[in-house]
């Protein structure tokens, strides 16, 4: 089945996190500046309703009404920002926000008209020579709002920009990270394939460099198995080639393991090229590759007397190993048939 690869790992953990903590900080920040726009519109609104109150105060103290009701037309006209004098305890569909302000001082709050779909903020200041009266403050949100979706976006773009950023210096590290481990990997595979030369590349990595040292070792070994199983080849082919027995050994798949001289003269063969062939393209006496046959099935030693050539009586044994082999020899020699799983 298809695997990805170690870069494509580490890169897109390091994109997952990169991204997580971006939409984190834009969606925290996002809400900082939704905050900050709205009190600065309140601001600008508690500063309007005091200086209006300021430039209308009567002599004793109060709120000159004809004033303030002038200088609320010209401030709607001018920066269509709604002002009302409110002295009794009906505050014209801002009672929350009138009750707040003479039980707490100012109050504001926002309102969303789902008919138009825009939003106003309202400020109440309570009138410091008359506790009963307040001043309710309106605008419309709609200025606001917009820069706010401007300076989001922007601060969109921006996490945007840093994400590809850190996504590109991410790959970036997650390549020279996984360098050392393709070296590795090509190493090892070059191993595996008997190349014994292969020498892993150095690293600064614990891990890989531990790694690296653990495929030192294992060629080492493998040299060493390799030297030990080849000097074990030899004294075997000289022990098999100086036996008078002919000795033919069998996969359980029936193909020619090994056979020594004595043998491939007996079958009229050539010793190098019948290793590894099939047990029926070798063995052409119908009799010998029956017994063979038996050999490989039965665990237990069998023996028998066959014609390898013409009236020659051959006497052959076969034993159960982890091979299965076969031996035979002319009479005068007691010749053996070995079989062995």
């Amino acid at each position: 089945m298809p695997r990805n690869r170690f870069v494509w790992h580490v890169f897109a953990g390091c994109c997952a996190i990169v991204a997580a903590t971006a939409a984190a900080a834009c969606w925290i920040a996002s809400i900082q500046l939704a905050g900050l726009a709205d009190a600065a519109l309140r601001d600008r609104l508690t500063d309007v309703g005091r200086g209006l109150a300021a430039a209308t105060a009567a002599a004793d103290g109060g709120i000159d009404r004809s004033g303030f009701e002038a200088g609320a037309r010209s401030l709607r006209e001018s920066s269509r920002i709604d002002c009302r004098l409110i002295d009794g305890i009906d505050a014209t569909g801002a009672d929350d926000t009138v009750a707040a302000a003479r039980r707490d001082g100012i109050a504001s709050r926002s309102r969303y008209d789902s008919g138009s779909g825009r939003r106003s903020l309202e400020v109440a200041l309570p009138v410091p020579s008359s506790p009963r009266s307040v001043i309710l403050v309106t605008a419309d949100a709609a200025d606001s709002d917009r820069k706010l979706a401007n300076w989001q976006r922007t601060l969109l773009l921006g996490c945007l920009a840093v994400t590809g950023t850190a996504a590109a210096i991410a790959y970036a590290l997650a390549r020279q990270l996984a360098r050392p481990l393709d070296g590795l990997r090509a190493a090892a595979a070059r191993l595996a394939s008997g190349d014994v030369r292969a020498d892993p590349p150095a690293t600064d990595v614990a891990e890989f460099a531990d790694l690296a040292a653990a495929l030192v070792r294992l060629r080492e070994q493998l040299v060493e198995r390799g030297l030990t199983i080849g000097r074990q080849d030899t004294q075997q082919e000289a022990v098999l080639g100086s036996m008078i027995e002919g000795v033919l050994a069998i996969d359980g798949r029936r193909r020619i393991l090994g056979i020594n001289r004595a043998a491939a003269d007996l079958l009229d063969v050539e010793a190098d090229e019948a290793a590894g062939r099939p047990m029926q393209d070798v063995i052409r006496n119908p009799d010998l590759r029956r017994f063979a046959l038996t050999a490989i099935d039965c665990r237990e030693p069998v023996e028998d007397d066959l014609l390898l050539r013409g009236s020659r009586t051959t006497s052959c044994s076969a034993a159960s190993a982890t091979a299965r082999s076969v031996s035979a020899a002319p009479p005068s020699a007691t010749p053996r048939v070995t079989a062995a799983r």
